[in-house]
């Protein structure tokens, strides 16, 4: 079990991300020749992540992750993270970001949740990974959620907080099924990718998306089967 990470204070970032009631926020971060770098810093909401063009460097808690068109990045909260274009001759590079607080989810709750999971989470007893590229066996899912979070952040159609806790929540359900052990570094044999692809397949048969057939004359795009 990992101590509980204290990152210093002067690196936090002074941003609020959304409201009390709401806390998450949208942002689209471009780099370029002019403003390549987003200097080291922490908050207390972990960010989802989808790289939408170029290529780039992420250094989370001090580990580098070489980035490029349509990777996906979760940062935990509390992790000192940067980002950086890759080399001098990248000219640009450009992502898509949910900052979303663990309290969104029912960190700050006393259900089984938040004491098995979301807590240790936020105390970093468990590591999730950090960089999920088309390899990992999550990522065609976690692809989808993400499309699934911004259509929905975008339309704000009524109940679109509720759908958007939940997307969130798959999310965290699929990282948990295989967290990488970053200070050993452990090299991965096919036994537990297949492992993941399972979990992977189980849950997107019990949420898998709705066609809007399904839906009759409604016409929200929910993102989840109503059992």
């Amino acid at each position: 079990m990992k101590k509980l990470y204290v990152p210093s204070p002067e690196q936090k970032e002074s941003a609020k991300h959304g409201e009390t009631l709401f806390p998450m926020q949208k942002y689209i971060t471009k780099l370029d020749l002019v403003h390549p770098v987003v200097t080291t810093h922490w908050h207390e909401e972990a960010e989802l992540t989808l790289i939408t063009e170029g290529e780039g460097l992420y250094q989370i808690d001090l580990v580098d992750y070489e980035v490029k068109k349509g990777d996906i990045l979760f940062v935990l909260p509390l992790l000192l993270h940067s980002v950086s274009l890759a080399q001098s001759q990248n000219e640009e590079m450009v992502s898509e970001t949910y900052v979303f607080h663990m309290n969104f989810l029912g960190g700050n709750s006393t259900d089984i949740c938040s004491t098995r999971y979301f807590i240790p989470i936020m105390n970093h007893e468990f590591i999730l990974p950090c960089l999920i590229t088309p390899k990992h066996p999550a990522y065609v899912l976690i692809r989808k959620i993400f499309y699934q979070i911004a259509s929905l952040y975008h339309e704000e159609v009524l109940g679109y907080e509720l759908a958007l806790k939940g997307l969130f929540l798959q999310v965290v359900f699929l990282l948990l099924q295989l967290p990488f052990l970053r200070q050993e570094r452990l090299a991965l044999g096919q036994p537990a990718f297949r492992l993941l692809g399972l979990a992977a397949q189980a849950f997107q048969l019990a949420f898998h998306p709705v066609q809007l057939g399904e839906l009759g004359a409604a016409r929200l795009g929910l993102p989840f089967q109503l059992l």
